[in-house]
């Protein structure tokens, strides 16, 4: 009888799995992919304490019985796993983990496409394999260390960039209304259509406040101002700097969105996936 032997690759890689695995939090739900050929290892669905999220990384794992040190390199990556990688609206990761360093080095693929490779290889979609540096800083020993949180910070970022996107939409629509008030002309009108765009933004409150850094943003007063302005315009200049504090609060929850760098490599994938 000819038994099937598995191939020491896929002996490594089995053991890399489970060194990751147990390097994750206990809340992260793991789930086990059996289609390797198509790069997929892992689905790992984030979970705070025990409520789900919505929040899914999709990871591949390539192990290894040599010491990588702090900063390694997989060579040979190939393209087309970036390529599939990149049609995923969820974070790919790739886990580089070491056995004997008992650590486990990682890349968000996606982003890694869009800046490492865009600059330093622009032709790397004309290669069969690239390489894949790591950064020294991207390293999961454990539950406990700072990458873990790292990571949970890209899948939750990448998760709200559609309600990103419809915030700057909603945001912009409202403000424009605010203008329209500073003219004191017909501000029952304009209070009345900025009522609307705010109920928009309320639908949008977990976005609102994962960015709102510093607590700052009240939409229920927001809401009373505008709906005094609206029953009583001539009370505007009364409440005036109010109305801009409110203003001012959501400015800084749209900074603060648009300057994190998951919203830039969002902006570089795009330029890959529609060039022209």
């Amino acid at each position: 009888m000819t038994y099937v032997q598995r191939s020491p690759t896929h002996r490594i890689d089995t053991r890399a799995v489970r060194l990751l695995i147990s390097a994750m939090p206990d809340d992260w739900l793991v789930r086990s992919l059996e289609e390797r050929d198509y790069g997929i290892d892992l689905q790992v669905e984030l979970f705070d304490d025990a409520s789900p999220t919505g929040g899914i990384a999709l990871i591949q794992v390539k192990g290894t019985c040599e010491k990588v040190g702090g900063a390694p390199t997989l060579s040979g990556f190939p393209t087309k796993t970036v390529e599939y990688a990149l049609l995923f609206p969820q974070p790919f990761f790739v886990f580089y983990v070491s056995i004997p360093d008992n650590k486990a080095h990682f890349v968000w693929l996606q982003k890694y496409a869009a800046t490492e490779l865009t600059q330093t290889t622009p032709n790397w979609r004309n290669q069969d394999s690239i390489s894949i540096h790591f950064p020294e800083e991207n390293v999961l020993p454990d539950p406990t260390s700072v990458s873990v949180t790292k990571i949970s910070n890209i899948v939750t970022d990448y998760l709200l960039l559609p309600d990103g996107v419809l915030f700057l939409s909603r945001y912009e629509s409202l403000f424009r209304c605010i203008d329209e008030l500073e003219t004191e002309c017909d501000i029952a009108h304009w209070a009345d259509a900025a009522l609307i765009q705010l109920n928009g933004l309320k639908q949008l409150q977990a976005f609102i406040k994962h960015y709102d850094i510093g607590q700052q943003v009240d939409l229920i007063r927001f809401e009373n101002l505008l709906a005094t302005l609206k029953h009583d315009p001539y009370s505007y200049l009364e409440y005036q700097n109010e109305v801009r504090e409110c203003e001012e609060s959501l400015e800084l929850v749209r900074t603060a969105f648009l300057s994190q760098e998951e919203v830039q490599a969002f902006e570089h994938l795009l330029r890959i996936a529609f060039p022209y």
